[in-house]
């Protein structure tokens, strides 16, 4: 996740975070329901979101490479209805101020989550 959060960033040039920050702010969110208790694996990307693969002599083919991790747990009922609630909001102040493009992405956005 971190990682995608750099990528993304230094693709439209913003300054971002320091991992640290995100991980304090994720951690202390009410959503946050702790570490998971086993391990679990996770595909390495390259830097064009491809699967890293890298080749065994042995079985003469290439096999994706995992790197294990104890992922953060979150409330996801929680998040989805704060984000509901932040469009609702958005949608009721913003929607005749912004332009027509917008407005439709918003409205069909709010209607699709009702």
């Amino acid at each position: 996740m971190l990682t995608t959060y750099r990528q993304l960033g230094r693709q439209i040039d913003e300054r971002m975070l320091p991992s640290e920050s995100i991980l304090h702010y994720l951690q202390n969110s009410p959503e946050y329901f702790g570490i998971s208790f086993s391990p679990e694996r996770f595909k390495q990307f390259n830097a064009n979101g491809q699967p890293i693969q890298e080749y065994v002599e042995k079985e003469n083919k290439y096999k994706t490479v995992y790197q294990q991790d104890r992922p953060l747990c979150f409330d996801y009922q929680m998040i989805r209805e704060k984000k509901l609630m932040q469009k609702r909001k958005h949608f009721r102040s913003d929607a005749e101020k912004r332009c027509s493009i917008c407005r439709i992405l918003c409205i069909a956005d709010y209607q699709a989550d009702r």
